[in-house]
């Protein structure tokens, strides 16, 4: 029982409708503002039975009014939306090991999603995969498109124009991904044993030279963490293949053979492993694209030079002949004025 601090009585008056406390003895008020837990039902006009009150969610902007049967909430649309879709991302984030404050900021942006009605004729799948994804791209997170389409069995490029236009419609400007990221991750899956360490901070340090040489502009990171990573390996006297690196980064062998041909051109591909684990090149590379631009401009200026050689060739033959035509005619008219000529004439008339 409850008993008045100041005189001892045990008579106390409850209100629940004001929500106050008061001792009827000396009528001191005990307590205010009194919250009642427990649970009410009214008869409804049907002659069914309703809960009193209103249910407040987490998550929720608005309290959601609870009527109808008992025990049975009533949800609109909306919420049930919010539902399906909070359930679907915290699984495929389970499966991926993403951090919770990622999936909070991924759910933001799938209400966003469905308050502008960007998620209509669009499966809810490439909906929840393309925020989470978003939000991995502005935490850093080492996790790839391609990972969210393999655990949501969506194809990469479907998933990737619903990523674009999010982005796009939403004015999320996501930025360029570092491909460092990605290095201990890929090194993880190709095994390098205690030299594991090493082998991923010279390849870091390749991918950071390829960012000051201008290879990593337009080109996916994975390309440059397979490229480096086998150099990295080749280095320490791993025996590690084009194939072994194509299958842990999933792309294909003619993109890191690219790679390393576009490596091979840089000043770094002259110096030992020791120079380069030493020294910083002050030097950047022109970008791939504008030596390539180069060359074929060079090369179209060579065709153009020996299409004009050609060109004055024939001319210089068409006047050579000219000049042998005309020195013959020139000498068969000398040939005629002479006494020879004429002696020779008179003998064959006679």
């Amino acid at each position: 029982m409850t008993q008045c601090p100041h005189c001892g009585s045990d008579d106390i008056d409850e209100d629940a409708g004001r929500g106050e406390a008061t001792c009827m003895g000396c009528g001191t008020v005990l307590e205010e503002s009194l919250i009642v837990s427990e649970v009410q039902f009214q008869e409804t006009a049907g002659g069914g039975s309703g809960l009193i009150g209103q249910f407040v969610a987490q998550d929720r902007p608005q309290p959601t009014t609870l009527q109808g049967v008992r025990g049975l909430v009533n949800q609109d649309s909306r919420e049930v939306t919010y539902y399906k879709g909070k359930k679907l991302m915290l699984e495929i984030a389970s499966q991926l090991s993403i951090k919770q404050h990622c999936i909070d900021t991924a759910f933001n942006f799938y209400k966003m999603c469905v308050c502008r009605n960007l998620t209509r004729g669009r499966q809810r799948s490439h909906v929840t995969a393309a925020c989470l994804y978003m939000t991995c791209r502005l935490e850093n997170s080492p996790h790839l498109l391609l990972d969210f389409s393999d655990v949501t069995q969506v194809n990469v490029y479907d998933l990737g124009r619903t990523l674009n236009f999010l982005a796009r419609t939403l004015h999320i400007n996501l930025p360029n991904t570092d491909p460092c990221l990605y290095i201990l991750r890929f090194a993880l899956l190709l095994d390098f044993g205690e030299k594991q360490r090493e082998v991923v901070s010279l390849a870091t340090r390749i991918v950071q030279r390829m960012k000051r040489d201008w290879l990593s502009t337009g080109r996916r990171p994975t390309g440059l963490c397979g490229a480096a990573l086998l150099l990295a390996a080749r280095s320490y006297n791993f025996n590690r293949t084009v194939n072994d690196v194509v299958r842990v980064v999933h792309i294909s062998e003619s993109v890191v053979r690219k790679r390393l041909d576009e490596f091979s051109k840089t000043p770094s591909a002259n110096v030992t492993i020791e120079e380069f684990n030493n020294i910083e090149l002050e030097h950047s590379e022109d970008p791939p694209a504008y030596r390539e631009a180069r060359r074929k401009a060079r090369e179209k200026l060579k065709l153009a030079e020996e299409e004009k050689c050609k060109e004055a060739e024939e001319d210089l033959n068409n006047v050579e002949t000219e000049v042998e035509q005309a020195l013959d005619l020139k000498r068969k008219e000398k040939f005629r004025h002479n006494e020879y000529c004429d002696l020779v004439m008179t003998l064959q008339k006679s």
